[in-house]
């Protein structure tokens, strides 16, 4: 049975409140029966129950940022083409069945592409980048951690329970994940190089210029720029900021 992420992640805290225990993902709760089911019972977005489950404050301006950048039309856009090139080259072979709930982005047909378990994890692994202070104490950049083995095989082994035939992984549900996978590895960076699990709960006292992208067979497929606010301080709002462009 698969342990709730809530549960590890509060173990965790109280072992240790600098330490950072990587969950495996991310989705079992009782009574759900796939990936997109768990979204709908836990009524929030997958991503927002990892920070909330890490403990990381309602009030930060960094956690703001972050929503305001996954709902940023651009980035739609950019999951919305990614997630085109992988089922390109890592289709499934069934398609989604007629007759469904139909609230999938453009999921009314029967032809809608479906990802696979190897389109999953060639995302997982494709995920690049850096994260580097703005202030003069923290300008080296740290690379964003490449996924493990474990994690590639829990998707590998997990895939026909979070994605059934009748949920499978169209691009809804791929939005839902990517953003989750994308979210959970900029924070295991920022534990392990800026101050550990307290700080990211307390908020980070500098804005910090995070790079990300993900990479297929040397084809960047998806990029993002941004500059997240330091959220220690409540003044400081991340809903003011907006994605800058990468030549700015």
């Amino acid at each position: 049975m698969l342990v709730p992420l809530s549960t590890l992640s509060r173990r965790a805290a109280s072992a240790d409140a600098d330490a950072y225990v990587d969950p495996s993902l991310p989705i079992y709760v009782v009574g759900a029966t796939s990936s997109r089911a768990l979204e709908r019972k836990l009524g929030k977005e997958l991503w927002l129950w990892f920070i909330d489950a890490l403990g990381v404050s309602k009030a930060s301006a960094g956690r703001a940022h972050i929503s305001q950048l996954l709902s940023h039309p651009d980035t739609k856009r950019s999951i919305d083409e990614m997630f085109d090139e992988l089922a390109r080259r890592y289709p499934t072979n069934n398609r989604r069945k007629g007759g469904g709930d139909g609230d999938g982005d453009g999921g009314q047909s029967s032809s809608s592409p479906t990802l696979s378990a190897e389109g999953l994890v060639a995302f997982s692994d494709g995920i690049r980048g850096s994260i580097r202070g703005i202030l003069e104490n923290h300008r080296r950049a740290v690379e964003i951690g490449s996924a493990s083995e474990s994690e590639h095989a829990f998707l590998r082994d997990n895939f026909e329970l979070l994605f059934p035939e009748e949920d499978p992984l169209d691009r809804e549900a791929f939005h839902a994940l990517a953003k989750l996978i994308m979210v959970r590895r900029i924070i295991k960076a920022l534990v392990r190089d800026f101050g550990g699990l307290t700080a990211i709960q307390r908020g980070l006292s500098q804005p910090l210029v995070v790079d990300v992208v993900v990479v297929l067979d040397g084809d960047v497929v998806f990029r993002v720029h941004t500059v997240a606010p330091r959220s220690a301080a409540a003044a400081v709002s991340g809903q003011r900021l907006g994605i800058i462009a990468e030549d700015k």
